[in-house]
Parts: C-alpha cells; structure tokens; sequence
C-alpha cells in the first residue's frame, strides 16, 4: 500500500491528474474504496478550490450530451482494442526485458551484487533537490512499469498519455539498481501483503451486489416494455379519439344545418297554418253550401232532368273537393315527422324532378329547400349534384339572383364548415369558370370574394388567387371587373405578404386594361386594399412605387422618339399612342393616390419626436431644416428627395409638350404633394429641386450637402439638356410648384418676366433660340385660370417696354392666352392691350398682332369686342400694307367663323377671287410655301362651299405653284403654318424687311420710253382698283359674317 500511496503522491506531484483520476476509478473497482490512497484522491478532486463547480457542472453536461450516446459504442469498441493492443505490447516488451537481463547477467554477475549494494544507499541519497530531466524518465517509466504490474493498465494508458514528451515504452533505459529495487519489492511483497480472505469477502460481497443489480436490470427492462405497451395503446386510443372528434364535429355541422332548416321549416309551418285555418273556415262554408244544394236537387222533380244531371256530379264532387280541406288540421303531425332523416332523402330525390318545371324567375325560392337537403343529406355523391343544381339553378341569373344564390352559398358555407366547403361547394362553383355566359363567370369570381373567409388560408393564397388570375384575364369587362372587386375583399384575409409579388402583377394588370371601367373600380377598391394590406403587415410603400415609376418609364422608354436625329432635344422626346398614352395616365392617376400614404410613411419614419394629434409638425421648418443641415437618417423623406423626385424629373423629360393631358395630371400631383406635404416641405425640397432641374441652382443650399449633392447632378450641362427642361420641366415648375395656390413667399410675375427678358434678350437684341419653348410654356400656364391674372399683369409690362422685339413677342403671347381667357378679361385688358400694339410706329409690331385680333374674332361674339376689331381691321387695310392684307387674309381663312352655309359660300367665294388675283403677282417661294398653298389646302377641305369653277381653278393653281406635287400635298394632314412667323413677317410680295416699294417687281434699269411709262401708269391705276375692290370685298364679307354668325 505504501508504494500506491507513493504513485499517488507522485502523480499529483507532477499534475498528471487524468492518470491520478484513472487510478482512482480502478482502485474503486478493485474494493479498495477504503484505502488512504483512495480517500486523498478523493479529496483531492472533490477540492471546490482545485476544481471549481462551474466547470464541473460543465464537464457533467458535456457528458450528457448527444454524443456520447452516440458514439458509445464505438468509443467501447476502440478501448477494447487499445487494451489490446496495448497489452500485446507490454507482453513484448517484458519478453524483450528479459531477454537482456538474461544476457546481464550472464555476462557480469558482480553488477547485480554491486548494484543491490548500492540500493539502500541510492534510496537513502534521494534529496528534496528538483529532480533533473533523466530522474523523471525514470521515475515515469518505474510508476508505468508499477501500474503495469499491479493491473491497473487503463491508468498506465492514461499516464503515457499525460507523459507525451518522454518515451516509456523502452524499459531498457530503467537503471539496474532501480530494477533490483523493484525486485526486492516484488520478492518481500508477500510480506507486506495482507491476506485474502479480505478479498475474497469483497468478491462474495460484489457478486451479491451484482445479482441484484441484474434483477434491478431485469425489472426495468420489464418496466420498459410494459411503458412502451402502454405508449402504444395510447397513440391507438388518440387516433380513436381524433377519428371520434372529426365524427363529432362532422354530425355537429350537419346539427347545425339541420337547426336551421328546421327553424324554416317551422315558419313555414307556422305560414301554412294560419292558411290552413282560413281555408277550413271557407270549405266549411262551402260545405254547408254544398249539403243544401244537394237537399234542393233531391227534392226537385224528374221534369229537371237536366239540372239533376249537372246537380249530381257537383254534390259528387264538393264532399271530395272539401274532404282534404277539412283533413288539413292533421298536417302538423306530418310536418314534424319531417324531422326524420328519410325526408331529407326524399327532398334529395325529388328536386332535381322539381327544378325544372319551375319558372326561372321563379326558383330561387327552391334555395332554402336546396341549402337543407345539402346540409343535411350523408351521401357525397348527391351532395355533389344537389350542389351542381344549385350554381345551374338559373341559366343566366342576373344581379339580384347572383345575390341570393351567393347569400345561400354563404350560409351553407357556415353551417358546413370549411373543410366541407372547400371539398363540395367550391369545386361546383369553379366549373363555371369557362362558362360561355359571363353571368355564370361573375358567379364564379363572386364566391371566390365571398366564400374566401369561410375556407383555409393556404386554399386562400393558393387556388381561390389561381382562379382570380385567370378571372382577370376574361374577355368579358365586367368580369374583369367583379375580379378587381372580390380580390380586394380577399387581401385582408391574406396573413403574410408572401403573395405580394402575383398581387402586384395582377394588380398592374387590371390598370393597363382596355375597359375604363375595369380601371376605375381597380382605382377606387383594389389599390387602396393594396396598399392598407401592405401597411397593416408593416410591408415598404417604396417597393409599390418603384413598381410603378418602373413601369411607366418601360412604357415610355418602349415608344418611339420625336425625331430620328440624335444630337437634337426631340430625339429625347417620346410619341406615345393612344393605349400607351392612357396606360401612363392611370398609372400617374395612382400615384395620385398614393401620396397620402407616402406622407404616412414619411411622418412614421420621422427621426424627430411628434404627437399623434398633430402629425402635421413632422414637415415644420425646424424639423426640416434640422434634417437637411445634420446627417441624421430619414429614411423616406431622404428616398423622396433623392429618388422619388429625381425619377419623376427622368419621367417628365421624355413626355412631348403634345401629351397635354398627361401634364396636366402631373401638375396635379405635384400638387397634391403641397396639399399632403404642407407649404413647407414645397418651398424647402420641391422648389429646389425643380429651379435646380431647369438650370438654377441658387436655392440648392436648403437641401443640405448630403442631398443637395444627389440634385446637382440634376442640373443641365448642354444645350440640349437645357432646351429639353425648357420643353418638359419649365411648364410644370411654373404650374405644379411655384404657382401653387396662396404661395405668397415667391414672386411669380417677376420671375416668369425676368424669364422671358433674361434668358431671351442678349445684348439689347431678342434671342430666338428658346423663343418657341417660352411660348409653349406660357400657353401651358395661361391654361389654368388661376394665373390670369399674373400673366396679365406680365404682359402690360412687355407691352408698354421700349424695346420691339419685347412688343413683338407680346403680341405673340396675347394671341396664346386669348383662347383661355373670358370674354371680361379679352375685353378689359386684352384687347386694349392689342390696340395699344396695334397702333405701335413699328409695322412689324402692328402686323403681329393681326393673328390675335382674328382668335378673338373666332372665340368672342361680344359687340363692343367685334366693333374694336373692325375700327383695328380697317387701320390694317387702310395701310395699303402687302403685310397687312396677307395676314387679314390668313386669320380669316384658318377657321370658319360662322355656321351660316350661305354667308360661308359667300366668303369662300370672296377668298378665291383674292387668291386669283394674288397668283397673277410675283410670289416669293416662302410666301406660296407658308401662305399661298395652305390657305387653297383650307379652302379644298370644304369642298362643297365651293363653285366647281372656283374650285377647278384653285386645284390649277395648286397644281402649278407646287411644282407637280399637287396629289402628294393633298394627302398631307394640314393645318400647321396657317398663322403669321413668329419672329419675322412674311409677305406674299418679297423680302419681310424690304419696302412695299422695293417687293414689288424689280423694273428694268434701262431709260424709260414715254409709251413704257404711260403702260407701267396704266398698270398701276388697275392694280390700285382691284386691290380696292379686294379691300372693300374683305371687309364687307367681314362685318357681314360676324353679324349673322
């Protein structure tokens, strides 16, 4: 024992504590539990300080684990073998051992002499110095070669383990006089051993101990498989159960079914009742009357045979006609035996038999029937046709009739339950889906609205969505249309957005339909169910948005350019078609829509602190300037500023000033954001946003650095970027954003004036580069009634400006505000307005004015308008101006003025004389070009207010001035050109500039003879006669026309 105490204390010497633990366990198993070795062992590793709880618990979970159950057994099986193994090697090793100690000692016999001399002393030198590398090996290999010997090879496994650095496998290297110490112990150990009896007790005591651990064994393996019986009889008993309760809850549902047949079947009774006692009171009557008719033809004589004869047969016949009636009482008792279940199956069989000789207008009465004997019948199979019935009932019911086939449907659906209607009621519904009457098909796509709370969500967002997908895919409107409405009712029902994406698509689907009505009822039901579908699950508003800018710009992008050249601003521009035009339309229609819920979404992602009842302070000044001027996130107001807005920018710079509709939509979205947003997030980020996208960026410092470096790249670089934001974006940044109602904080007219002067006059003369774009722009603005008045108030102040250009382009914009304006502003400021630049020393600013006298002549019947006209029309032809003549002569061809087919002959009469005397002059080719040609191409378009002389002389003209092409010219859509230039004065006779002198006819520069002067006299006085007659013809025809138009 004392050796065992001297490895123990050893090896917790040394910290080889897995082989200490090792000992310990095989100590425990060989019976020495109460051995002094045992018990430091024991304490050592129960030691809170040496091994901590937390680890030990730890470690115990560890073991606990998964894996040890796992790898159990090959765990046993790899010990098995390292024992083995192990032991194959000792027994090598011991053979190889005394090989050399034979061969020791038979070669010098004195070392073992020697050697056993100097162990006491050895053992009696051992210092407490720090023993040296080579004692150690030493000492590990005596230690291994003990536990070897003694038995305990596991802990000998364990020690070479811990002992990696030292090979202990090599016995040779042990000392001689070491070994003969061990020898010496080996030969007195039967000394020191204490007898064994001790442990054959310990034996008789650990077999006893192991019996009854085998008999525990045995129990617990009978427990077991008792507990496993047991298991089985209950999972059996479960699925009894679980069969019983869906047998339960079937009988329930046909329970319910049949309470509420019952409940009409006694009022029906009830019903029958009443009308049965009335009748028994009638036929009671009829009886007496009957018994005392008979009494009267009895006793008549045989003379009455005749009576007699038609007497008999009716007394034969009241007792029998009266006999049920008095037997009726007696129906109560049938009415409750049709309680019994054989009624339903005698309702089931005789419907179908029933049905058909009903009238159509008539048969929804057979419902409450129908729904009692489905609900109630056990068989599937007439279930299933009774049901069939049902969605056949009526071979194209209309509104009222799908209303009560549906509310029928909907109570059967709730006595059935779902499983019942998903299997039954639904599979008959959906066979009509390829019905060839679309009475039929919005029977279908009702129940997939109605029904759809009343089955299982997963049949929900799949097969009742499927048959919606097709619906909308119908070539029926209003199919489509009923598939727009029932899938609005079906989206709260929708748990996830899982089905966002086929929602999505569907739902662009319907708005790009062909009906407008199908558009209008997805507008109004199923883009607001999208959109609060989405907001309930907390799903991003920006995927819908960016769906939808996607798509309008797809469409857009898809149309072909303006113009084929490149390098030009039109190449940008898009000709959309009809279908495409209206697809863009609804599109911005619903986005319209949605800025309500965008300003939801910006209030609820606001960084800064705001109450519930005053949301409104999320866009203030303070907060808004905060954001812009920090780095604080934002997240939808920083995706509006620099996303939305700039995507809407890219939209807008490829729709063509033409599509008047589709910028009058955006101007209203652009307000609605004013509306929405408040006034303070249009002045701070919309304002900035657009002056920056048009070329002024000197209100970008609000946005702040962050986005204010997002916008600048807004700004146009070219000149073909900047006349395309003139184009597309100028018109609605004057409309949509700084002409927004009550924004007292900008200057309007300033701004739209210092417009026109500053970006057009360039060193004191008038630019003509973006001359076309300001007028499309100002006519846009002068649309809206609201701006009127600024617009007036700019063009007084172009109109009283020294420079002629400005006068000249005042009149330009008169004539494009005049169609809009009422007949107080034409006559208060318009008009004199004309008149003050109708009286102008400059002749080019009083002939560009004609054009606008004659669009106000067109809109405005008003006396004191026509008389101003006529006192400025006669100042016009009293100037014996070409200039004149031609532009009175244009404005009164371009539009017929009056509805009167004789003063029009008559008109059309007068044009053709002047157009005749004009061809026999000197035209210019500009002037047959734009003036000549397109007012014959005005006067052909009638044809029958023409004389066919005057006619045939017009296509002879046409024919020779342009030059062959006459068939060509005429199937050219016209219109275009019929008013003056803009920007020069065209005559028929010349040059714009040159005198009236120098348009005429260029005279021969050699001497005049008296006879050729005489003739050019001659010449002149008929010229000066007929253009007074041509002068008188105009304003006679004229005066004439206005008054009777």
């Amino acid at each position: 024992m004392e050796i065992v105490d001297g490895v123990v204390d050893f090896l917790l010497r040394e910290r080889y504590l897995l082989s200490a633990f090792e000992l310990l366990h095989e100590l425990i198993e060989n019976g020495m539990e109460d051995s002094e070795a045992v018990s430091k062992l024991s304490q050592f590793f129960a030691d809170p300080a040496v091994f901590p709880s937390d680890q030990l618990l730890h470690v115990q979970n560890l073991q606990e684990t998964d894996s040890k159950k796992i790898m159990e057994e090959k765990a046993a099986a790899l010990e098995r073998v390292a024992v083995l193994e192990y032991e194959l090697r000792l027994a090598q090793e011991d053979v190889k051992t005394l090989q050399m100690k034979l061969e020791a000692r038979s070669q010098d016999p004195s070392q073992d002499q020697s050697n056993s001399d100097q162990l006491p002393q050895a053992i009696s030198s051992r210092t407490q110095d720090q023993i040296g590398l080579h004692e150690r090996k030493d000492l590990n290999g005596a230690v291994k070669d003990y536990l070897v010997s003694a038995g305990y090879k596991l802990t000998a496994m364990t020690f070479c383990e811990e002992a990696d650095d030292q090979v202990l496998d090599d016995s040779g290297r042990v000392p001689n006089a070491l070994q003969k110490y061990y020898r010496a112990y080996h030969t007195s150990e039967h000394e020191t051993v204490p007898s064994e009896e001790p442990s054959s007790a310990q034996c008789d005591e650990l077999a006893e101990m192991r019996d009854s651990y085998e008999k525990e064994k045995d129990l617990l393996k009978e427990s077991l498989k008792n507990a496993e019986a047991e298991a089985t009889r209950s999972a059996t008993t479960v699925h009894e159960l679980r069969e019983a309760l869906k047998q339960v809850s079937e009988e329930l549902d046909a329970s319910r079914a049949e309470i509420v047949s019952l409940n009409s079947l006694q009022e029906r009774y009830q019903s029958l009742e009443a009308d049965l006692d009335n009748e028994k009171v009638i036929s009671t009557v009829e009886t007496e009357e009957a018994l005392k008719s008979r009494e009267t033809v009895e006793q008549s004589e045989e003379s009455h045979e005749h009576q007699e004869l038609h007497g008999n047969p009716s007394d034969r016949e009241s007792p029998e006609v009266s006999q049920p009636q008095v037997s009726v009482p007696e129906e109560p008792s049938s009415v409750k035996r049709e309680e019994d279940p054989e009624t339903i199956h005698i309702l089931a069989e005789a419907l179908p038999n029933i049905v058909p000789y009903v009238l159509i207008n008539h048969r929804e009465e057979l419902l409450p029937l129908m729904i009692c004997a489905i609900g109630r019948h056990p068989d599937g199979n007439v279930r299933d046709s009774l049901t069939h019935i049902l969605f056949n009932l009526i071979k194209r019911p209309d509104e009222n009739q799908r209303r009560i086939i549906m509310d029928a449907c909907i109570s059967l659906s709730t006595s059935i339950g779902d499983i019942r209607t998903e299997n039954e009621l639904l599979p008959q519904c959906w066979e009509q889906i390829n019905h060839n009457y679309e009475e039929r098909r919005l029977l279908v796509a009702q129940s997939c609205g109605e029904l759809g709370g009343f089955v299982r969500s997963d049949m929900r967002s799949s097969l009742i969505l499927s048959i919606l997908e097709q619906l909308i895919e119908d070539p029926a409107p209003v199919v489509r249309e009923a598939a727009s409405t029932n899938l609005a009712k079906l989206l709260p029902l929708f748990p996830n957005t899982d089905k966002y994406t086929k929602v999505e698509k569907m739902m662009f689907h319907l708005l790009s339909d062909s009906s407008a009505q199908v558009v209008e009822t997805t507008l109004k039901a199923l883009v607001p169910a999208v959109v609060t579908w989405t907001r309930c699950l907390r799903y991003s508003m920006k995927q819908l948005v960016q769906a939808l800018f996607g798509r309008m710009l797809t469409i857009v992008q898809r149309c072909p350019p303006v113009s084929g050249v490149e390098t030009s601003s039109d190449s940008q521009l898009r000709i959309l078609r009809e279908r495409e035009g209206w697809n863009v339309e609804v599109l911005l229609r619903m986005l319209i829509q949605l800025v309500p819920d965008l300003r939801y979404a910006c209030v609820h992602s606001c960084p800064f602190p705001i109450s519930e009842s005053d949301q409104t302070l999320a866009f203030s000044p303070e907060n808004l300037t905060q954001h812009l001027q920090s780095s604080t996130r934002w997240e939808y107001f920083d995706w509006l500023a620099m996303d939305f807005f700039p995507i809407l920018l890219k939209l807008l710079s490829m729709i063509s000033p033409k599509e008047e509709a589709l910028r009058k939509i955006i101007c209203q979205l652009l307000l609605r954001f004013n509306d929405c947003f408040g006034s303070h997030f249009h002045t701070m980020v919309l304002r900035p946003i657009f002056l920056t996208a048009v070329g002024d960026d000197s209100l970008l410092h609000f946005l702040g650095s962050s986005i204010s470096n997002r916008i600048e790249g807004l700004k146009p670089q070219t000149e073909t970027a900047q006349t395309l934001a003139f184009k597309c974006i100028l018109p609605l940044l004057l409309v949509g954003v700084l002409g927004i109602p009550n924004a007292h904080d900008f200057d309007l007219q300033g701004f739209i004036k210092n417009l026109i002067l500053d970006s057009s006059l360039k060193h004191g003369s008038w630019s003509c580069v973006r001359t076309p774009e300001l007028v499309e722009t100002i006519r846009f603005f002068c649309s809206y009634d609201r701006h009127h008045e600024v617009m007036t108030g700019v063009l007084w102040e172009l109109v009283v400006n020294s420079n002629v250009s400005v006068k000249v382009h005042a009149a330009l914009l008169l004539r494009e505000m005049v169609p809009y304006a009422s007949t107080q502003l034409v006559s208060k400021q318009l008009l004199p307005a004309l008149v003050t630049l109708g009286s102008d020393t400059n002749l080019e600013v009083r002939h560009t004015t004609i054009p606008a006298y004659g669009i106000i002549a067109q809109h405005f019947q008003d006396e004191m308008v026509s008389e101003k006209i006529r006192v400025q029309m006669d100042a016009f032809l009293d100037d014996g101006s070409n200039e004149a003549i031609s532009g009175v002569l244009v404005v009164l061809t371009a539009s017929p003025m009056g509805t009167n087919v004789a003063r029009r002959r008559e008109r059309a009469d007068v044009f053709c004389e002047a157009i005749r005397s004009l061809d026999a002059t000197d035209l210019s080719p500009t002037s047959i070009r734009e003036l000549l040609l397109p007012t014959i191409q005005n006067l052909l378009r009638d044809p029958e207010l023409l004389d066919p002389a005057h006619k045939e002389a017009l296509e002879v003209i046409m024919r020779e001035r342009s030059g062959g092409k006459f068939e060509a010219i005429t199937k050219v859509v016209m219109g275009a050109h019929l008013n003056m230039s803009s920007m020069a004065m065209t005559s028929f006779f010349g040059d714009p500039m040159a005198s009236p002198a120098t348009s005429k006819p260029a005279v021969s520069s050699e001497p005049s003879s008296p006879s050729n002067i005489q003739q050019a006299s001659t010449a002149a006085q008929q010229q000066d006669q007929q253009e007074g007659v041509l002068k008188r013809m105009m304003r006679t025809n004229f005066w004439r026309n206005d008054n009777a138009s």
